[in-house]
């Protein structure tokens, strides 16, 4: 049997987006040369598409930029004073995305998303923009495990700090492995210059300051990793706002912990590159001392806590019985379990019942089991030796029987063509009154139709997917026959002479793009 062999790099590495991108091009400044990073001329198109990107979002969140910076700081106290956010905690790969999702649920609570965390020097017009305008782009999954990814969905503030002023262990992690030893201080806060320590405050503050400003008096819902780490410095940075923060942490089995974030490096580091990747067995030896010593971390401040403050939890029971827990834990935290969160949270249940997580490669087997010594403290310390709760299956939504989820799939099929005939009205109206074609209003005609679809059946289907597409297409193609009718078909020409118009307007780029983009 012939052994593997190392497979040999391309000449230049695909020039995916990078998360990056959407940073403005001063956070690009300061990560090229402060402190100078060499980039291997075979990522030099990631880094041309990554400047790109930032050139066009720097443009589009400049004037919100400059506005935000003075109304912060003028009024940026006032928002401090509401009620403090809801940090979640617990290493990566443990289980804080899953609980972020649940807790997502809660009507009270406020979770950024991920056309804000990856623009944070914009606000809402251009997170609203970039909302929309990324749709098509965005994977629905991340690579790493399948989970719902999207502009909308449920993101981490630490792409926030990383694109809003570099100071996160993100870009060790990810972007440049051989400055991971500078970037991984801003993991736990212990070794950063005054101030570096004051760039990331006041970057870690003012997104959550415009995060309240959205909230409308909601709690905002934080999950980052590596905050974890910080326990201490965000107890005391917080601690003055309305009835104090409060933090969850949950723990997985630490072998699962440390097989998954292996993983993880393996499936994004290949796109989010900009230089070399250290090996195998460094990443290993990374992974597992600063997984120990985050954790370490945690156990020695979690005691300076005020009670009620903290509340803990294991993957392992959240699956098990997800509603106990959630109720056990905003107890202990003394927040209202409310009866709309608990049916959000089991159509969400309901949802994901059917998701598989992704399987890792026994190999990694053999190099845990050596590793049982180390993780040994983490397993006594989070009770990872006992079993977990009895399982308990979830009660399906009421709504969500089968008879009334044909009801609400009809009923949201109904409103797609509704929604489609009335944009088609009113593009008709708009090119009565300016005389254009304005093909570009298929974008948000497609918009609509999506949104309005999906509201009504609270559920998205392959089905339904479908069906609203076909209403966007028809929505667009009735409206260019009518408007090639009224502004350049001469009277009488034939039908086929109006057909044969419309399809040539069709097939100009510009209506392509917008056509694509709707």
């Amino acid at each position: 049997m012939q052994a593997d062999c190392p497979r040999r790099p391309q000449p230049f590495a695909w020039p995916y987006p990078p998360f990056l991108g959407f940073a403005p091009l001063d956070v690009w400044f300061r990560l090229l040369f402060r402190p100078r990073a060499i980039i291997p001329f075979r990522y030099w198109p990631r880094v041309a598409v990554g400047l790109l990107l930032s050139m066009a979002v720097t443009v589009l969140t400049l004037p919100e930029r400059l506005a935000l910076a003075l109304y912060l700081r003028l009024r940026g106290r006032a928002l401090d004073r509401r009620p403090g956010p809801v940090f979640i905690l617990g290493y990566y790969r443990s289980g804080t995305t899953f609980l972020q999702f649940l807790l997502n649920c809660d009507p009270n609570l406020y979770s950024p998303r991920w056309s804000q965390t990856f623009s944070p020097q914009g606000f809402y017009l251009s997170w609203t923009f970039l909302r929309f305008f990324l749709t098509p782009f965005y994977s629905t999954a991340r690579p790493q495990d399948d989970v719902a990814f999207g502009p909308d969905v449920p993101a981490e503030d630490d792409f926030a700090l990383c694109n809003g002023a570099l100071v996160s262990s993100l870009v060790g992690r990810h972007v440049l492995p051989r400055l991971r030893g500078f970037y991984d201080r801003f993991h736990d806060l212990k070794r950063l210059a005054p101030d570096e320590y004051t760039r990331w405050r006041r970057c870690q503050i003012g997104f959550i300051r415009k995060l309240a400003l959205l909230a409308g008096g909601r709690r905002i819902l934080l999950k980052t990793p590596s905050h974890t780490a910080r326990l201490e410095e965000l107890a005391e940075l917080f601690g003055m706002s309305a009835g104090g923060p409060r933090f969850i942490h949950i723990s997985r089995e630490p072998r699962a912990v440390v097989r998954s974030n292996l993983g993880l490096h393996r499936a994004l580091n290949p796109v989010l590159h900009l230089q070399d990747p250290i090996s195998d067995e460094e990443q290993e030896s990374r992974t597992v001392a600063e997984y120990l010593a985050t954790e370490q971390s945690y156990l020695a401040a979690r005691s300076h806590v005020p009670a009620g403050w903290l509340a803990e939890i294991r993957l392992e029971d959240l699956h098990a019985d997800p509603l106990r827990e959630l109720r056990r834990v905003y107890a202990e935290l003394g927040m209202p379990f409310t009866e709309v969160f608990g049916r959000r949270v089991l159509e969400y249940l309901d949802v994901t019942r059917d998701y598989k997580p992704n399987a890792h490669p026994l190999g990694d087997e053999e190099r845990l089991r050596r590793l049982e010594p180390q993780l040994a403290p983490l397993v006594k310390a989070f009770h990872h030796d006992a079993p977990a709760i009895p399982k308990v299956t979830p009660p399906p939504p009421a709504d969500m029987a089968p008879g009334h989820r044909q009801a609400r799939l009809l009923t949201a099929g109904l409103f797609a063509a509704f929604t489609g005939l009335l944009c088609m009205a009113g593009w008709l109206v708009l090119v009565f009154l300016t005389g254009l074609r304005l093909d570009q209003l298929v974008w948000p005609a497609g918009i609509a139709v999506g949104l309005v679809t999906l509201h009504v059946a609270r559920r998205g289907s392959q089905g339904l997917g479908f069906w609203s597409a076909l209403w966007a297409v028809l929505t667009q193609l009735g409206a260019a026959f009518l408007t090639t009718w009224l502004l350049a078909h001469p009277a009488g020409a034939d039908f086929m002479d109006l057909g044969w118009n419309t399809v040539y307007a069709l097939g100009s780029i510009h209506v392509l793009f917008w056509t694509f983009m709707g």
